[in-house]
């Protein structure tokens, strides 16, 4: 029995409680393990998730999409230096992604439809975007997989990364077309 007496304010309490709690639910405790045993193997931190809800109306072949904000912007003038500066903030952008550790989950009717982890060798080719607010994006592609049903679909993700250097991205799904 732990003597409440040391606590003296009702806030350390409730977080007491809180604590006890929490250590009780098994998921919430796998959970916790899984992102200590991350955090502690080279440094990981938790980058902010990302979610989102689309009606997929056909279903159809999808990519994902990573995209991490750039912070060097192009423009035709650059010095030699600045797009050797550029370019290698390109690979390190795409080096970042590459050693994600996570998850990407895709959600239909309450269970899991489809669920990508980090990292993976089946990351493809990129490209450069620009969001309304004339922000460099860039990006790499998950290659494609089927969506079964018509309906609303729940894309989310859970990042960790050792990087400090990039931590606002985007996560996109879009659909794959052919050429026939």
């Amino acid at each position: 029995m732990v003597n409440m007496s040391l606590c003296n304010n009702k806030f350390c309490k409730w977080i007491f409680l809180g604590a006890l709690c929490c250590a009780s639910n098994q998921a919430f405790s796998e959970t916790l393990e899984k992102i200590v045993s991350v955090s502690e193997s080279k440094k990981f931190h938790k980058l902010p998730p990302q979610q989102f809800v689309i009606f997929m109306e056909n279903p159809n072949i999808q990519h994902i999409k990573i995209l991490v904000k750039r912070k060097i912007k192009y423009r035709l003038d650059m010095s030699k230096e600045e797009r050797l500066a550029y370019a290698e903030e390109r690979n390190k952008i795409h080096s970042f992604i590459t050693s994600l550790k996570g998850k990407i989950s895709v959600n239909w009717d309450k269970s899991l439809e489809y669920a990508v982890n980090f990292p993976t060798p089946e990351l493809g080719g990129g490209g450069t975007y620009y969001d309304a607010n004339g922000n460099e994006w860039e990006s790499i592609t998950y290659p494609g997989f089927i969506i079964k049903g018509t309906g609303d679909y729940v894309i989310s993700s859970e990042f960790y990364s050792n990087s400090d250097e990039f931590d606002d991205y985007m996560i996109a799904l879009t659909r794959a077309y052919g050429t026939k």
